[in-house]
């Protein structure tokens, strides 16, 4: 292979760009998590609405997935990856600027959520223009950001809080991003690759847009209001209405959103353990430094300092660096993925309970934190790593792609619902509330781990009772 040659250079110069972007992307995501307690003191007023900073981000990515996927097709990969890049952009910008108004800040978080959509434009660029022998490492490459990315945002956002304030997240990533734009304007180039006749299912993303964010206000505002009240009713009804009307319109669309005979059968175990997982592992991400900056008196450890938060909960990061690899080598055997999977799951249980025993056991020590969060992080490895290969091995290779879109789009859903669900679970425990500052009992928290616990187990069974194809297909690690 002549790597000295222009178009190797060329191809180096793309995977270079686009590896540091999606770490960047992951970094931004994931940076304001050990802040979460602290930003909800600058809005007294929307204390129990902080879970829609990272609920709404992944909506919008899981919505958006699909919906951009096609329109890469139609219109070129790489002029919708600068559009993508642009209001991605402007999501930062306005997150930069956004001081008291809370209403702004999820609005650009929302716009920010286009991110996640660059994950396939990535991987069909380096399809379509890579030499063969290149795909395999670039597409793995481009993967192991998300990773790195998660490691770096938790102790690089923790540490810029701690120093500076959270707009300071964005005032340092604003600028990085619009000066990328151009050099991805003139440096990365894509096939010319486009697929004429293909329809957007605008209907179907609106529709399930609108079922999972009056799911979301529904439990937002449900401990607050009751469920009588007539608003919580009326997000319910508006719920289901809309979910009903999803998959009555996703039967009948040309080109659905989701194709709905993949939900049944051997394949749609796949998928449901995707959306629990996406559950379980964002209820721990928005629940984990609110105990962890609760007082003594209440169960916490009293940490105020946002970059400790960050080192604290960095072991999850680690053991998927350690991990993640491992686990794509163990999954190139057929079969092995759907063990791992399950196992995963399990181990990310098993995190949860062992936070909730070791607590209880040794309140006051915060190896006990470590030692969980360490477990968790060898679930969440596996887990991660082994689902696109279960959608391989259980989905009809015709399908694959669709499939594989579906699962990303199910496990993020599921993340954008498990930090709203594990924000209703705590309100029920509120020992102290003053300007936006809520303190939550330990109670609150044990059932919320509980919660993640169990649908954890749930997912592994989900997960353990998945067949693999009788066609001897490999995964897709062993490439």
């Amino acid at each position: 292979m002549d790597f000295k040659s222009k178009e190797m250079r060329g191809c180096r110069t793309t995977l270079i760009l686009m590896a540091f972007v999606a770490l960047m992307i992951m970094f931004i995501d994931i940076m304001l998590v050990p802040a979460l307690q602290h930003i909800s003191v600058g809005f007294p007023d929307y204390a129990g609405w902080i879970s829609w900073i990272l609920s709404v981000y992944l909506l919008v990515g899981a919505v958006l997935n699909p919906i951009v996927g096609k329109l890469a097709d139609i219109y070129g990969k790489r002029r919708m990856l600068i559009v993508t890049l642009v209001i991605y952009t402007v999501g930062l910008i306005g997150c930069a600027l956004t001081y008291s108004n809370f209403i702004c800040l999820i609005a650009f978080r929302a716009m920010q959520g286009i991110g996640l959509t660059m994950f396939p434009i990535f991987y069909g660029i380096i399809r379509d223009t890579f030499p063969k022998e290149m795909v395999p490492m670039s597409i793995g490459i481009v993967s192991a950001m998300f990773s790195i990315g998660v490691s770096i945002g938790l102790l690089g956002g923790g540490w810029i809080v701690s120093q500076f304030d959270w707009q300071y997240c964005y005032y340092i990533t604003a600028p990085l991003f619009v000066i990328l734009i151009p050099i991805f304007y003139f440096k990365v180039q894509d096939a010319g690759i486009f697929v004429k006749g293909r329809k957007v299912d605008t209907v179907g993303a609106g529709s399930l847009s609108i079922s999972i964010l009056s799911l979301l206000i529904a439990l937002t505002i449900l401990e607050e209001q009751g469920l009588t009240s007539p608003v919580v009713l009326f997000c319910l009804t508006l719920f289901a209405v809309s979910l009903v009307s999803f998959i009555w319109w996703e039967r009948r669309a040309e080109e659905p959103l989701m194709k709905l005979s993949l939900l049944t059968g051997n394949g749609a175990g796949a998928h449901v353990t995707a959306f629990l997982f996406g559950i379980s592992m964002f209820m721990l991400f928005q629940t984990l430094p609110y105990f962890l900056s609760g007082p003594e008196i209440y169960g916490g450890f009293r940490i105020e300092d946002t970059f400790d938060i960050g080192l604290i909960m960095m072991p999850m990061a680690v053991m998927g660096l350690i991990f993640g690899p491992l686990a794509g080598k163990w999954c190139r055997k057929a079969g092995n993925s759907i063990r791992i999977l399950a196992t995963g799951m399990f181990l990310f249980g098993i995190g949860d309970l062992m936070l909730i025993i070791l607590l209880k056991a040794f309140p006051t020590e915060i190896w006990t934190v470590v030692l969980s969060m360490s477990v968790a992080g060898v679930g969440n490895a596996l887990a991660m790593v082994s689902m696109i290969n279960v959608v391989v091995e259980t989905s009809p290779a015709e399908d694959f792609g669709i499939a594989s879109g579906m699962n990303t789009m199910f496990r993020l859903i599921g993340g954008s619902i498990g930090p709203v669900l594990g924000t209703a679970i705590l309100s029920g425990f509120v020992v102290f509330e003053m300007y936006g500052l809520r303190y939550y009992g330990f109670d609150g928290y044990v059932w919320t781990w509980v919660a993640g616990m169990l649908f954890c187990i749930i997912g592994a069974i989900s997960a353990y009772m998945l067949k693999p194809k009788n066609d001897g297909v490999c995964a897709l690690t062993s490439q």
